[in-house]
């Protein structure tokens, strides 16, 4: 696969809001904008969203809109959209509300496309490269083997004296990522992330 042309990130999940359960299982303070600054998109869009600047990089703008079904002061669903100078689009989606959406990856770039989620968890790849493996149809591709958890690395690096220096980037990355999307999501408009302070 040449160089991606998009990604987009899915997250959601169900917190019980029901007839026997009207307030859902999350805490009630998730749903306030004091103690929290965001909803679904804070809660878990963060992690779609170091994703997807783990694949394309920083954006030049991000673009946010949110939802209020429930009709708290927090959006239950969002989705933002990250706009690249070399025109990749990323999008990053998040809900309280989405009841059966699993979590997904998908990556298309100009020779192929990468697929990964739940509930299967296969890595599933095509590509229309020359000798591509596979013959240009979906094919289910071997998971690395998994890195050591953030309690073993931070363990790590207290015991070799050493700083996490990529995850500190990716978390400052992160901030202002989440920063633009609000911005956006309040004002209603795409915002420009060289206008953050970084």
């Amino acid at each position: 696969m040449k160089r991606p042309r998009g990604a987009n990130i899915c997250f959601g999940w169900d917190f019980g809001r029901g007839a026997e359960n009207p307030q859902g299982w999350l805490p009630a303070h998730f749903y306030s904008l004091e103690q929290c600054a965001g909803g679904a998109m804070i809660d878990l869009g963060c992690h779609p969203m170091y994703l997807a600047r783990l694949f394309l990089g920083m954006p030049a703008s991000v673009s946010a809109n949110y939802g209020y079904i429930t009709g708290r002061a927090v959006e239950d669903n969002a989705v933002v959209l990250l706009r690249y100078p070399q025109g990749a689009l990323g999008v990053v989606e998040a809900g309280f509300v989405n009841r059966f959406s699993p979590f997904t990856i998908e990556v298309h770039g100009t020779e192929g496309s990468l697929l990964y989620g739940t509930p299967d968890g296969k890595l599933l790849l095509r590509s229309a490269a020359a000798g591509a493996d596979g013959d240009g149809q979906w094919k289910v591709q071997n998971l690395p083997a998994d890195r050591p958890s953030a309690f073993q690395q931070w363990v790590t690096h207290i015991q070799q004296g050493t700083t996490a220096t990529e995850n500190v980037q990716t978390a400052s990355d992160l901030t202002v990522l989440m920063e633009a999307a609000n911005l956006s999501a309040k004002s209603n408009r795409p915002v420009d992330i060289d206008t953050l302070t970084r």
